[in-house]
C-alpha cells in the first residue's frame, strides 16, 4: 500500500495495513485527494469493500490516536494500554 500511495503518505493520507485515511482542510481539497488515491488503487487493480468505507468524519480515532481538524492528540485506549503495562511492570519488580 505504501507503493502505491508513496508521495502521499504523511502528507494527505495515513495508511496502516488495510486502512487509509484521507484528510483535506476543505470538502473540496478532501475530495480531490480521494480522486488521486482512487485513481491509484484503480491502476494496481486494487479493489475496496464499500462496506468497509467511511466517509466525512469529522473525527476519528486510529491507532490509539485522535484525528481531528485541531490536529493529532493521544486518544483513551493510549492512556489506558499504558497504564495497564505500568502496572505490571510494577508488580514484576515488586
Amino acid at each position: 500500500m505504501n507503493t502505491v500511495l508513496s508521495g502521499l503518505v504523511g502528507t494527505t493520507t495515513l495508511i496502516y495495513l488495510d486502512d487509509i485515511i484521507i484528510w483535506g482542510v476543505s470538502l473540496e481539497i478532501h475530495n480531490q485527494r480521494l480522486i488521486e488515491v482512487f485513481g491509484r488503487l484503480r491502476v494496481q487493480s486494487l479493489k475496496l469493500e464499500p462496506d468497509k468505507c467511511e466517509f466525512l468524519w469529522k473525527d476519528i480515532y486510529f491507532l490509539g490516536y485522535k484525528i481531528t481538524a485541531d490536529g493529532v492528540i493521544h486518544g483513551r485506549e493510549r492512556g489506558c494500554v499504558y497504564k495497564k503495562i505500568t502496572q505490571c511492570r510494577l508488580t514484576r519488580e515488586s
